[in-house]
């Protein structure tokens, strides 16, 4: 059986997590008439900032964002792999 099989027959209520990389809150708040689907989505559900991590990387981000741990315990620092004790 796959995800969306087993979800099917699922009532319980469902969170949505969506992040756009780059894409500053208040460049959104600022245009709404630009960014109509997000700024339905944002007064129709909840939302806030969120403050990054050190390095502030995208490809160190997400993966904290996702699993709540820092890039020391993910390993990932950013888009280039480091050899250890080489910094």
């Amino acid at each position: 059986m796959g995800l969306f099989d087993r979800l099917r027959d699922d009532d319980d209520d469902r969170v949505v997590f969506l992040g756009i990389d780059g894409v500053p809150l208040d460049l959104v708040e600022d245009h709404p008439d630009v960014f109509e689907n997000l700024t339905d989505i944002a007064e129709t559900g909840s939302g806030g900032r969120l403050e990054s991590i050190v390095p502030p990387e995208s490809s160190a981000c997400w993966p904290s964002l996702t699993t709540g741990k820092n890039p020391g315990a993910t390993g990932v620092y950013g888009f280039q792999d480091r050899e250890v004790d080489s910094y």
